[in-house]
């Protein structure tokens, strides 16, 4: 049991500000903007070329799937090759609050705060084509994660930029609180999971998914212990919560995948979802009015996915959206 002492009537509030970081592209040292009209070609040396593509979905779950597809062909290399960035996507926390409907007083007594506590990135390849690399691998829990894929004429695929590359791509994004877990590294499936870790509650905590601290339950997102108010309004606020439990998250990762030579077209389906916990407030009522808000956290109660498919286009180097 973790003893804390009581908190002080005044709380400070601090704004989580959630910055959009966008990637570069870089070809023999100079910068070219990622914004690439589609499908036009950029020669990169001895022959090889980079076809740039763009792809932006949404869907009603409110998460944004967007592609930047580079098709590398190189005629010093025995395969074909596309980097595939998730720049630009975003999947929307959905926080909102609910009650039971047969209260009374609806909101008064008890209350559910619905938050984000896991993101999930995922891709599969369906016929030809196998993913040769990816980034970000293992665990990270740094607040800022990048990542970067360079290429050399030949078929030289590195994670770190060095100057012999004639193309590479770099892209990045934010995670406070939470962290980012490579599931899944397969041939033909990669899969990113980023859960939430812990939270500060106005400089009390950490505070986790499961903490408890005797009388009061979870305080993970209660605004206060005894206060005067109703349960609908004694969460803490959306800038006093995490940003990506809240309000959205960005993800960027990337994958590059090879097909042999004599194929013509492979089959890719990408998947963002969130999942949510329901944290809930109930007000304990003692003597003359008197009483305490208990805490409580259910864990994984709401999934949401949006499934994107695409055909990767090796002869016209296009991505193609279908579905």
């Amino acid at each position: 049991m973790i003893k804390k002492k009581r908190r002080p009537q005044v709380f400070l509030k601090s704004i989580t500000a959630v910055a959009i970081l966008l990637g570069s592209l870089t070809l023999n040292g100079a910068s070219v903007s990622a914004q690439v009209a589609k499908n036009s070609p950029i020669d990169i040396g001895q022959g090889a070329k980079v076809y740039n593509n763009l792809s932006t979905r949404f869907g009603n779950e409110k998460i944004k799937t967007s592609l930047s597809v580079s098709f590398i062909d190189d005629p010093h290399s025995n395969k074909q090759i596309a980097v595939i960035t998730t720049e630009g996507s975003n999947i929307d926390a959905d926080r909102k609050i609910s009650f039971p409907e047969q209260d009374t007083y609806k909101g008064y007594y008890r209350a559910t705060l619905h938050w984000a506590s896991s993101y999930r990135i995922a891709m599969e390849l369906n016929g030809s084509g196998d993913f040769f690399k990816v980034s970000p691998t293992n665990t990270i829990d740094k607040k800022t994660v990048s990542s970067t894929i360079g290429y050399t004429i030949g078929g030289t695929i590195g994670s770190i930029p060095n100057s012999s590359n004639n193309w590479s791509t770099s892209v990045s994004y934010e995670q406070a609180d939470y962290k980012t877990n490579l599931k899944t590294d397969t041939n033909k499936k990669v899969e990113w999971t980023v859960p939430f870790v812990s939270a500060m509650n106005q400089g009390w905590g950490p505070y986790y998914r499961d903490s408890f601290t005797g009388l009061y339950g979870n305080e993970l997102f209660s605004k206060s212990r005894n206060g005067q108010v109703w349960a609908k309004d004694n969460f803490l606020s959306s800038d006093q919560m995490p940003a990506l439990a809240a309000y959205s998250f960005s993800p960027a990762v990337v994958a590059v995948v090879i097909a042999d030579k004599t194929d013509s077209t492979s089959q890719l389906t990408v998947h963002l979802g969130r999942t949510q916990d329901s944290y809930k407030l109930q007000w304990h009522n003692e003597l003359f009015g008197l009483g305490y808000w208990i805490g409580s956290n259910d864990k994984d109660t709401f999934h949401s996915t949006f499934t994107t498919k695409y055909i990767l286009d090796w002869t016209n180097h296009k991505l193609i959206e279908i579905n």
